[in-house]
């Protein structure tokens, strides 16, 4: 059998840093080099890109060359892309007719749910093209449960013509044997991690209401907030955050490398993700993975991701976040261990065959 030529979409791995997106994205192409079954044909911007560029950006995790390797193939011989069996698209899907068959992955519904967070300039790029993309899918993937349930509501969607991929997360070995060199064995019982875009729908304002019943819990506790800023950031964190810095108590990171983000959340106490609403939750997968306990808003796709296992609260309300923080601040030293394994082992239920199977049997199908 001849493997099935599958269009790629690779478009989001053009970005400088990766996360959210272009990580997901860059799981899904290795999951597809892997399968000897598939050919898979990489384009950018309905432009064809080679494969070696982008194994080369796969191997040193930026779109930094990748995007300058686009710049020097069009100087170079010209090569089209071969007929196609199926295309995929990971993100937003912008170009139409490339095979008979394609499919796109939405990541959330936020901009048509909780339209209040964005910009306009940021909903009108996701809707732009969403009831063509729609419309056009043989069948649309969904990163969640929630999510799928939120594009059959919104836009009329057949369940049929809807699939879950959940997405995993697959920290390099070296980052177990790296982090012990630094001489990091045990977690700082003073710092607690946030991860996250900085923008309104990720709520940080509901953990910085509260940071001074948290400061009166332990004065010397220091909530790390890992992430680049986003838009609305007056929105996002309010007026009150200068004091908290000032004191040490308040810590932002910009972005942060994958290993610099593995080593906060291995060292962190616990983790605290108050998100108004996700389309899967990825940093609350990737605390989970080094074992570190999570307190997280109950909202969305949010508890798919985090089971029983989690704590939740309201994210509306800093009273519940106090208490559910307090909760997990004087839990008993063998549960709150024991309750990082078990959070642990859940995440291992998400894996490269979760969110590969699905789209294999797609293409197969």
């Amino acid at each position: 059998m001849n493997p099935r030529q599958v269009g790629f979409d690779i478009t989001p791995l053009l970005e400088n840093n990766w996360t959210g997106i272009p990580i997901f994205t860059s799981r899904l192409v290795r999951q597809l080099l892997a399968d000897t079954d598939v050919e898979p044909v990489f384009f950018a911007h309905g432009k064809p890109v080679r494969r070696d560029a982008v194994t080369e950006a796969l191997s040193i995790s930026t779109g930094l060359y990748l995007r300058s390797k686009l710049e020097r193939q069009r100087l170079a011989p010209h090569f089209d892309i071969p007929t196609l069996d199926v295309a995929l698209f990971p993100s937003v899907k912008q170009h139409f007719g490339f095979a008979p068959r394609e499919a796109s992955v939405i990541h959330d519904m936020s901009t048509l749910v909780t339209p209040e967070f964005h910009t306009p300039a940021n909903i009108a790029h996701h809707r732009r093209f969403l009831q063509a993309e729609l419309a056009t899918n043989d069948v649309t993937f969904a990163v969640s449960q929630a999510t799928a349930s939120d594009i059959a509501l919104y836009c009329d969607v057949p369940e049929e013509k809807l699939r879950v991929i959940y997405q995993y997360v697959d920290w390099p070995a070296r980052f177990d044997s790296e982090f012990r060199n630094l001489g990091r064995s045990e977690r700082n019982p003073r710092m607690i991690s946030v991860l996250g875009t900085i923008e309104p729908r990720k709520n940080l304002k509901v953990l910085i209401a509260a940071l001074d019943q948290l400061i009166a819990i332990d004065p010397e506790v220091v909530i790390v907030v890992m992430g680049k800023a986003g838009w609305r950031l007056d929105d996002a964190l309010g007026t009150r955050i200068k004091s908290y810095v000032d004191r040490g108590n308040l810590v932002f990171t910009g972005f942060v490398s994958d290993f610099q983000k593995y080593c906060i959340l291995r060292m962190s106490r616990f983790f605290v993700f108050p998100s108004f609403f996700e389309g899967f939750g990825i940093p609350v997968l990737e605390a989970m993975s080094v074992g570190t306990p999570v307190l997280a808003s109950y909202s969305s796709s949010i508890p798919e991701v985090g089971g029983d296992d989690c704590l939740y609260f309201d994210p509306q309300s800093v009273e519940d976040l106090v208490e559910k923080y307090w909760a997990l601040w004087n839990m008993p030293k063998h549960e709150f261990e024991a309750l990082g394994e078990k959070l642990r082992q859940r995440s291992e239920v998400f894996s490269g065959e979760s969110l590969y199977r699905p789209v294999r049997e797609w293409i197969f199908s």
